[in-house]
């Protein structure tokens, strides 16, 4: 025999989760039934802010990426941060998979990771009229191993790597394009940015104490987060410290999640995250 079971649930914010719905028997389960729901309005909803596609260095699409996390992560956004690429043309690639989700249930924001011989860093928020060719001489030049004829090869006589070349990337990116940069995994080899680097500088937003490839608990993410605490405690300013997975494929996006709250999933809320 079978019979149909009715539930009601209730909902007291916004966001994206999973619930399971169970039915017993003498206090015996006999049948159980799972479903994700996305729920607009205020409320907290979970991204993935350093992710890669095929645009760089990755083995996914945008809309393979995004799927994947949205289905099996329950992930409402998330920044493409690939090696150099910007403009436009990635925007409105972008725009485009955002438009193919019904209803706003998921955002895909446009980033993009500079990547020199000498460290990364995540820029968000870049004003529309930036371009890739900006963004490459930002620290004169940036430099991609897949891409050698685009940007040309860092030499030290540019002062790229050091205090002043990181700090040129930092006023171009924070105040001529209106952005943040975020410097990432930045003690792991072969693109360590020094300690005294990171505490000398001066006006970026945050770091990546946590980089998602490796346990929270490693040696990698420990050494980066006392640095963000020595960082913190000069007290000229306040560094933002995140986790992110640096997502090289879709089944590693949203390994580690930004939860957030916002007032609503919005491209706009969104960047006051990565503000505040």
């Amino acid at each position: 025999s079978s019979a149909t079971a009715e539930f009601t649930y209730a909902v007291l914010q916004g966001g994206r989760e999973p619930f399971k719905a169970y039915v017993s028997e003498n206090g015996v389960a006999v049948a159980e039934e799972s479903a994700t729901i996305t729920v607009s309005g205020a409320g907290f909803y979970k991204g993935d802010i350093h992710n890669h596609t095929t645009y760089s260095d990755a083995v996914n699409t945008f809309e393979e990426n995004v799927k994947e996390a949205f289905a099996t992560k329950n992930l409402s956004w998330n920044y493409a941060t690939d090696h150099n690429m910007y403009g436009y043309w990635y925007k409105n690639r972008i725009n485009g998979v955002n438009n193919s989700f019904a209803n706003g249930e998921y955002i895909m924001m446009a980033g993009s990771e500079l990547t020199t011989n000498y460290g990364h860093a995540n820029t968000y928020n870049l004003n529309n009229d930036v371009s890739t060719a900006e963004l490459s001489a930002a620290n004169a030049p940036f430099w991609h191993e897949n891409k050698p004829a685009a940007n040309s090869i860092v030499t030290e006589d540019t002062g790229a790597g050091t205090l002043n070349g990181w700090q040129r990337a930092v006023d171009t990116v924070e105040n001529d394009y209106e952005g943040k940069i975020y410097f990432n995994h930045f003690q792991d080899e072969p693109y360590v940015i020094s300690e005294d680097i990171i505490k000398d500088l001066r006006n970026y937003t945050g770091l990546e104490a946590w980089s998602g490839y490796e346990p929270y608990g490693a040696e990698l993410t420990l050494k980066q987060m006392e640095i963000w605490d020595k960082a913190n405690s000069i007290g000229w300013s306040h560094i933002i410290g995140h986790g992110s997975t640096d997502a090289h494929g879709a089944a590693f996006v949203g390994g580690v999640q930004l939860v957030a709250y916002m007032d609503e999933l919005s491209q706009s809320e969104i960047n006051r995250v990565m503000l505040d």
